[in-house]
Order: C-alpha cells, then sequence, then structure tokens
C-alpha cells in the first residue's frame, strides 16, 4: 500500500495515472513520499485535467487492497477488500453562480485511540468558497455504490460498558465513547456541500484508526485558574 502511482478516473470517461510527487528522489527519479512519525508515509499525487463541459463529475480512486486484520472489515481477510475513495465535484458558471471549490480535509486520515477511553476525531474541513457543510457517517465502499463486505460499526465490536459512535453533522466532530477491542478499525463519512440550501459537492474520508491498549494515563494539568 505505498503506491508510487495511482490512477484516477475524471467522471468523464477519462482515466490517468498520477505520480508520487512529494519527498525525496527514489528509485526510477520517481520522489519516495514523505516518512511520518508511527511507521506512517504520506504520498502526494497531483493531477491537471481539463474538463469537456460545465457538468457534475464523479472524481474516484481505487486501490485493490486495504491493509490486513481490520477488525470491522471483512475480518479477517480485510486485505483482499479494495479501498474506494470519491469526490462528486460540479461546475458552476461563474458569471452568474460563482466559483466553486471542494473542501480541503486537513486533518490527516489516520488517528489513534485507547481502549477504554473517549476517542474524537474532526477531519477539519475548510471550504475556499465558505460554502456550509454537513457530515454523514457511511459504509466504507470498494467500488462506486458497492459497499464492503461484513463492515460493523466500531462501536458493534466487543460487549459490555459504553459504547457508542456518534458524527456531529454540523461540526464534524466524530465522537467514540469508548473503544473496548484493540486493533484496526476503518470509518468512513461523506460530506456534504451547501451553497444557499442546495447540495453542490460531496467528499468521502475514508480513515484508519489504530486503538491500542495503553498504558499511561494522560497526566492532570491544572490551570491557573485552579492555582
Amino acid at each position: 500500500a505505498d503506491r508510487d502511482s495511482v490512477e484516477v478516473s475524471w467522471g468523464d470517461g477519462t482515466k490517468q495515472w498520477l505520480y508520487r510527487t512529494n519527498g525525496p528522489i527514489g528509485p526510477g527519479g520517481i520522489p519516495f513520499g514523505e516518512e511520518l512519525p508511527n511507521d506512517i508515509k504520506k504520498n502526494l499525487y497531483v493531477g491537471i485535467h481539463v474538463y469537456p463541459a460545465r457538468a457534475t463529475y464523479t472524481i474516484s480512486m481505487n486501490d485493490p487492497n486495504r491493509i490486513d486484520d481490520i477488525l470491522n472489515v471483512n475480518f479477517p481477510n480485510s486485505v483482499s477488500i479494495p479501498f474506494y475513495i470519491q469526490t462528486v465535484y460540479t461546475f458552476l458558471n461563474p458569471q452568474f453562480q460563482g466559483c466553486n471549490s471542494t473542501p480541503v480535509l486537513l486533518q490527516p486520515p489516520i488517528d489513534f485511540g485507547c481502549v477504554g477511553r473517549t476517542f474524537v476525531h474532526n477531519p477539519n474541513a475548510s471550504d475556499p468558497d465558505k460554502d456550509s457543510l454537513s457530515y454523514h457517517l457511511i459504509v466504507p465502499l470498494q467500488k462506486q455504490g458497492v459497499e464492503v463486505p461484513k463492515y460493523q460499526f466500531p462501536n458493534q465490536i466487543g460487549s459490555g460498558g459504553s459504547n457508542t459512535l456518534t458524527l456531529n453533522p454540523v461540526t464534524g466532530e466524530l465522537r467514540w465513547e469508548t473503544p473496548l477491542v484493540a486493533g484496526e478499525y476503518n470509518i468512513a463519512m461523506i460530506i456534504v456541500e451547501y451553497r444557499n440550501g442546495v447540495a453542490l459537492d460531496t467528499i468521502i474520508r475514508d480513515m484508519q484508526v489504530l486503538v491500542k491498549d495503553c498504558e499511561n494515563n494522560p497526566p492532570v494539568i491544572q490551570t491557573a485558574d485552579e492555582l
């Protein structure tokens, strides 16, 4: 799952292979990507495409494999399930409707939690046009319109104690109270962009959460008001 190129479908009947553009130069002259802590690598793929006309297009990417041992995706054979994400984008007439850009998700799609402790994540979506956004949980997809098999929402794994999963439709805050079983999880949400009450675009975030058995409790810090 560390590919030097990915194939993007532009939604107008054309596809294009986009090569990795970030990091030091690797074999074959292709950048190596950016290595981050916790055995994570960030790969950036950039492409330019000219569309034939104003319309609504579904831009998508499909990878043949997810990681192995995801507890809530076709367990224990999640590695054989494709990974699919998409953005639905509408070209507006800038003379009458203004310009349109899709939201940018500033928070990375990989996060960490602890067994028995509340997990909170926010994609930190920012819309350049200041359009309003709403957030909704969905089942992850393996291709357009097809959900992954044997999916369970994370709060359906394990029994006993408090185990609820909520997504604030206005703020985008995902709250899981509380994970019961350590392991890898997938959570997907769709973010809908509105302008003047009309839905324009959507973007899917399919994220990975690693829940660990954390041994150390976070410190209790007194504020100035409490001293």
